[in-house]
């Protein structure tokens, strides 16, 4: 009986993981933000497409607005696969900004790591 629960077991992991061609649970952006969920996704329809999807987690009591997040894939070697750019209009504070982005020129194999660049509006002086 242990056997059989340990194999099924094995088959929906390796279907959830074949689904979502790369999954990485969850991690730091910097001080400001984290990410959850993040996957690489593939659809298949009269081309095949591969897909970035995830959480963004505001970690400060600010709300932020209008402002771009640069995820790039990187290899062991630290050398870029791909990149792709988030652009968030709105997310509370402590909040979360869902999203999903095409990759363009994806390469086939796993990032190893992600390395991120944020890009927020400059903020107004006050007169």
């Amino acid at each position: 009986m242990k056997k059989i629960v340990m194999v099924i077991s094995f088959i929906s992991i390796m279907a959830y993981i074949s689904s979502a061609y790369a999954f990485f649970p969850s991690g730091e952006i910097n001080e400001n933000y984290s990410y959850k969920d993040l996957k690489i996704e593939k659809v298949e329809k009269k081309k095949v497409k591969y897909y970035l999807t995830g959480i963004i987690i505001n970690e400060t009591d600010e709300r932020k607005e209008d402002f771009w997040i640069t995820f790039y894939a990187k290899t062991i070697h630290g050398d870029t696969l791909w990149k792709v750019k988030v652009k968030i209009d709105l997310i509370d504070r402590y909040g979360t900004y869902d999203f999903e982005e095409k990759i363009k020129r994806y390469k086939k194999r796993e990032p190893y790591k992600w390395e991120f660049k944020i890009k927020e509006p400059k903020k107004r002086k006050k007169k």
